[in-house]
């Protein structure tokens, strides 16, 4: 199928134009669970509908971020079933791409490869600890070679009890994984593999009362309403799929308008900045990885909504992934700053009080944002002596016609 040549001028498609919104996916989920299970579920399809389009050739990873009982693997459930478009695996390891088995034959080992059964699909990785278990090297491994994998153009590697094995050519899938909070060292390791990731923030919810009360007193069980959900998703994923063809089935040649690509270049510069390792042997992420993800992330939302052409709409996802790619220890501080804008500052005591930090804590992530050029902290003379604060580098004020994201 081939789409528009751009926001005005675009071909009609061959066939009935799918749109999520028709499909009531939405609101299944709003009636059975809350705003977070949406934002969740609405990233993954639109990283999924990446697939879609021709032209992209590395993979796509979301990480699904949040406390333990936040409901991570509950927003992965809908997704399973769909086997023509999903493969879930609960222990994925570097191994398991290509094996090297010396136990087993060739045939046997064509068998338990992993990499050609993704192939143009949808990784789901329910419960990522084992990416994140070991020493800084161990990781470090396990981390560099999934982002090998990841290039999309298959893998190979040699032993010395079967030689060379492994696929080449298109191998692309996307990765949607889900993990509790990580450490500081994880987001530093990740940045010295060659980030492939992006993230998507599943806080527990704020109203513990209501949640008592559904569950006390919900006349569904939990089943039926993970039920209900899935046959949403699944019945407009079916036909989402259908419509464009599978994978590579959308020939994307639109350009978007100026504010829209604006708004994508504004948001890939905040994650490069935002996320960057700090350390005299770290080195700058080059910009075109994130842009691209950002785009992508943008087009296949867009195709969610039977869309040709990237608009303000499809913004709102990529403002909240590019938030919640930004390290926790640094997101909270950014966060703030970003709503109080170029013209507003904190003193420490404020960040203390904001964060619910100690004054030591306060000051280090304000030096932090300032190493990171995002913000400027600085000294001032008031009354009774000096103080600290911290302002937003008017390079990253947020933008206008862009609704910011709540948590």
């Amino acid at each position: 199928m081939t789409w528009g040549l751009s926001d005005e001028e675009t071909t009609t498609s061959t066939g009935p134009e799918v749109d999520i919104d028709e499909y009531g996916v939405r609101s299944t989920v709003l009636d059975n669970f809350d705003e977070r299970m949406w934002h969740v579920i609405e990233a993954v399809m639109s990283v999924h509908a990446t697939l879609f389009i021709d032209g992209i050739e590395s993979c796509f990873g979301l990480i699904i971020e949040g406390p333990s009982g936040a409901g991570k693997s509950t927003a992965l459930r809908p997704f399973e079933g769909v086997n023509s478009q999903f493969y879930r695996s609960d222990d994925v390891t570097p191994a398991s791409f290509v094996s090297h088995d010396a136990s087993r034959d060739e045939d046997e080992l064509s068998q338990d490869d992993l990499l050609p059964r993704i192939k143009h699909k949808t990784l789901l990785n329910p419960e990522m600890a084992n990416w994140f278990g070991g020493d800084w090297g161990v990781r470090k491994e396990k981390m560099a070679r999934l982002v090998r994998v990841m290039d999309g153009q298959g893998f190979t590697s040699d032993s010395g009890t079967h030689g060379r094995r492994g696929y080449e050519g298109d191998y692309r899938f996307n990765f949607i994984g889900a993990t509790t909070p990580l450490k500081q060292k994880d987001w530093e390791m990740m940045g010295h593999t060659g980030n492939r990731f992006m993230f998507i923030e599943m806080p527990s919810s704020d109203n513990r009362e209501e949640v008592y009360r559904d569950i006390i007193f919900s006349e569904r069980e939990y089943g039926q309403k993970v039920n209900e959900i899935t046959q949403s998703v699944q019945n407009f994923l079916t036909d989402l799929w259908n419509d464009n063809r599978g994978a590579n089935g959308v020939k994307w040649a639109a350009t978007p308008r100026e504010e829209v690509g604006e708004g994508l270049i504004y948001l890939s510069r905040l994650i490069l900045h935002a996320r960057a390792p700090l350390g005299e042997t770290s080195e700058p992420e080059a910009p075109g990885r994130v842009t691209d993800m950002v785009k992508n992330i943008a087009r296949g939302h867009a195709l969610l909504h039977g869309r040709d052409h990237v608009t303000t709409d499809d913004l709102d996802i990529c403002a909240r992934i590019a938030l919640s790619t930004v390290p926790k220890k640094r997101r909270c501080l950014l966060r703030e700053l970003l709503q109080l804008g170029p013209s507003g500052r904190m003193r420490t005591r404020e960040v203390q009080n904001r964060l619910n930090v100690a004054h030591e804590t306060a000051t280090d992530r304000m030096k932090t944002l300032d190493s990171l050029g995002v913000a400027r902290q600085y000294n001032e003379t008031v009354q009774g002596g000096q103080a600290e604060f911290i302002e937003l580098d008017s390079e990253f004020a947020w933008p206008e016609n862009l609704a910011f994201p709540d948590q």
